[in-house]
């Protein structure tokens, strides 16, 4: 069997959790497999090369000349793995998280000398530019490809078509623990900071990650504001805000019962917040794969869900779940939760944490036979 390459630059800090469950994974399996990461990427590098943006991950700033920066590294990095590729003579796996000609010219320059190429579909399409192309050139052409979930399965067959079904291959979402990676020492202190930062010592509901419209970050602000819930607690929203427009942040804003931490959040920040909230809230539109939701499974707190296909297949049965984009039932769940007592959170803790752990049950199995 040929060794396999990942090739996944989105692995600094706590993102490194995808790649270090898969090779741990594809070890318990017997594959022969290696990992192309960030240079910041924080996980023990058995079988990993840093080769990745080894200068600009180190920095949030993206202004011009760091953007250029990361472009010369992207190809150093590109020409590094292509070169190799000739000798080595893998089967190479892309995790597509870009819609760059530079990818798809690796993709290429892999097909032009004959290898195996598969590619792993973190996103179906692009957050803003549905699907591209170049994506769609590089999904139709892949040997095979890889999705984790059922729904995100015939999602892809939607958009690339029936003839792509047989080689679509899903196993589920590899994750790791972050306990690994975080300053386990640190936490006591920066849980301190959050709560300094958070009035009147009341419990919170959590919004956590990049702040997009597809997550929901609407539905969510509208059922707040008509929520009875934020007599009793908080609204802590930590991320880095992206496309949501500028009435959307004043909702946010103008509230004394949110609170935005508008930064990228340092690993241990995450893994505080998630053991601090009373429960996490995943009101997603349409989303594909959430590590968010899988953080919360390890690291321990509860989530109230939106009903998307990924939710419902992760966490089947799961009661507190809404209709996406009605933020009146999500108010109702709030109003609902926000008064119970620790027992009654520590059954949907339980229950969060043991629809994760199902899915990581059968990874090592399913990837014997995608792999």
């Amino acid at each position: 069997m040929k060794p396999i390459w990942h090739i996944y630059y989105g692995t600094r800090g706590t993102a490194g959790s995808y790649i270090d469950a898969l090779l741990k994974a594809s070890m318990k399996a017997g594959l022969k497999a290696k990992a192309f990461v960030s240079g910041r990427y924080t996980y023990q590098p058995s079988n990993c090369v840093r080769c990745f943006f080894p200068i600009t991950d180190k920095t949030e700033k993206r202004n011009k000349f760091i953007l250029l920066l990361r472009g010369v590294e992207l190809v150093m990095a590109y020409v590094y793995i292509a070169i190799f590729s000739i000798i080595k003579r893998p089967t190479i796996n892309i995790h597509l998280i870009d819609d760059l000609t530079i990818t798809y010219y690796l993709f290429l320059f892999f097909k032009k000398i004959n290898l195996q190429v598969y590619i792993t579909c973190h996103d179906i399409q692009s957050q803003y530019e549905g699907m591209t192309q170049i994506r769609t050139a590089m999904m139709s052409n892949a040997d095979k490809l890889v999705v984790h979930n059922k729904n995100a399965k015939m999602t892809l067959v939607n958009k690339v078509g029936e003839d792509s079904k047989n080689k679509i291959k899903v196993y589920p979402f590899p994750f790791s623990s972050y306990e690994e990676i975080v300053n386990r020492d640190r936490i006591p202190e920066v849980k301190q900071s959050l709560l300094t930062a958070i009035p009147n010592d009341k419990p919170f509901f959590l919004f956590l990650g990049v702040i997009r419209n597809s997550k929901g970050i609407e539905t969510l602000l509208k059922a707040w504001k008509i929520s009875n819930s934020k007599e009793s607690s908080n609204l802590v929203i930590a991320g880095k805000w992206t496309d949501p427009s500028n009435a959307i942040r004043k909702m946010a804003d103008d509230d004394p019962t949110c609170i935005v931490f508008d930064n990228y959040i340092t690993d241990e920040e995450y893994v505080a917040l998630i053991e601090l909230a009373k429960f996490t809230v995943l009101p997603y539109l349409n989303y594909i794969h959430s590590a968010v939701l899988y953080s919360c499974g390890y690291h321990g707190s509860a989530v109230i869900n939106s009903d998307i296909n990924l939710f419902t297949e992760t966490m089947p049965g799961y009661p507190l779940v809404f209709p996406r984009g009605n933020e009146k039932e999500l108010a109702k769940l709030l109003d609902k939760t926000a008064n119970m007592n620790t027992d009654e959170v520590s059954k949907y803790r339980n229950l969060t944490k043991q629809a994760v752990q199902n899915q990581q049950d059968d990874l090592v199995d399913q990837l014997k036979l995608v792999y």
